[in-house]
């Protein structure tokens, strides 16, 4: 999927200078970022963000048993979702459960929540826990 940005003509103008033959601004601009992440040795993430995960690692806390982690959820009203992403990116988000109850599913819950099109989004896995420190 492409997305538009809105530059300065002058900048415009200084693409264009570097796009020889057939050379589109947005190879410009992705051949200028390749020189410079290789000169700042910074580890490229061309592709990480297209890349699509093939499978999606859920863990509970604690023991890895959702049997568990659902007894917890119901207990408490709310667990903290670490999602993890190929881009390298981890965000720790609070799930509020005041309606979650005992004939509520846990996955399918968070597949058509928080982990809906995960792999669309980059999400390779997810660590659930009532307790925010067992995520830190």
């Amino acid at each position: 999927m492409s997305q538009v940005i809105r530059i300065e003509e002058n900048l415009y103008q200084r693409l264009a200078t570097y796009s020889k033959g057939f050379k589109t601004p947005s190879q410009v601009i992705n051949k200028m970022i390749d020189f410079y992440e290789m000169k700042n040795n910074i580890k490229p993430i061309i592709g990480l963000v297209k890349e699509r995960p093939k499978s999606l690692e859920i863990i509970y806390y604690p023991n890895n048993d959702i049997n568990n982690f659902k007894k917890l959820l119901i207990d408490k009203k709310m667990a903290y979702i670490n999602i993890h992403k190929v881009s390298g990116e981890s965000k720790i988000i609070e799930w509020n459960a005041l309606r979650f109850k005992d004939s509520s599913d846990v996955e399918n819950n968070l597949r058509s929540g928080y982990l809906r099109s995960w792999k669309d989004k980059g999400i390779f896995k997810a660590e659930l826990s009532t307790k925010k420190d067992d995520l830190l």
